[in-house]
């Protein structure tokens, strides 16, 4: 009966851990572009230049603004943590907080990032607050302008940030596809602290990498894909897209 038991107990441990898996995996496609979405996303908006009736057109350029928003707003949710940690104070203070619990308190209480929390629950009318229930863009902007940063944080840049991403927002909700190219072209080139915002959310796979490893002797980075699209003709950037989208150009290139 044990033995039974044990074997029951392993055989659910095994479904459960390829559930995860499968989630972790999903949360990885999610919250990153590949670099051949980009290219595709760049291919895409040469053509609706030349084809803008084309449904399947709208649907690719509709897809992967909708797709550059979800991962605006996780950029954005990261760079929120630093609202209460003041960046560097969040290490010290959990480093110190193995050592001496009070002492780390202490610190807590009298650094300036204290006084941020109670600053957005208040603009909020919440009791308790979490990063990832605050969705709304506009309440994002808002708390950028209320509460304190340090110097590589937050602040002005990161207010013109969100400025872009509310635009691409209402783009996406009124469906001007015009308007989503403009403000999706924008958020790529944004940058912040020297590298561009969405440089932490990139991937590329084995196979993007075999072919661009025939153009360049470095490892691709946003700025270097980025680079090369600025100097290349659009036919170049094929080499690099989805098969789905190369279909859909040559169908539509005339």
């Amino acid at each position: 009966m044990l033995t039974k038991t044990l074997k029951k107990k392993k055989t659910l441990l095994k479904k459960k851990k390829k559930i995860l898996t499968k989630i972790e995996k999903k949360q990885v496609k999610y919250d990153t572009v590949s670099f051949q979405q980009i290219f595709d996303f760049y291919i895409v908006s040469y053509l609706y230049s030349k084809r803008s009736t084309c449904p399947e057109i709208q649907f690719e350029l509709y897809d992967f603004c909708s797709h550059l928003l979800n991962i605006a707003r996780k950029a954005a949710h990261g760079e929120l943590a630093h609202a209460w940690d003041g960046g560097s104070c969040g290490e010290d203070r959990y480093s110190l907080s193995k050592v001496n619990e009070k002492k780390a308190i202490k610190e807590w209480t009298y650094s300036p990032f204290s006084k941020n929390i109670p600053i957005i629950k208040k603009h909020l009318k919440i009791k308790s607050f979490n990063i990832k229930s605050v969705t709304d863009f506009k309440t994002i902007k808002r708390i950028f302008e209320l509460v304190n940063w340090e110097e590589s944080y937050g602040g002005p840049k990161w207010i013109e940030i969100i400025k872009c991403c509310i635009n691409l927002e209402q783009a996406i909700e009124s469906k001007n596809i015009k308007d989503m190219i403009v403000w999706a072209d924008n958020y790529i080139d944004l940058c912040h602290n020297s590298d561009y915002v969405l440089a932490g959310f990139t991937k590329y796979s084995e196979l993007f990498y075999s072919k661009w490893q025939k153009i360049s002797i470095f490892y691709p980075n946003l700025k270097e894909v980025l680079d090369y699209k600025s100097r290349c003709k659009i036919e170049d950037l094929l080499v690099f897209s989805s098969k789905r989208v190369s279909v859909l150009y040559n169908r539509n290139k005339q």
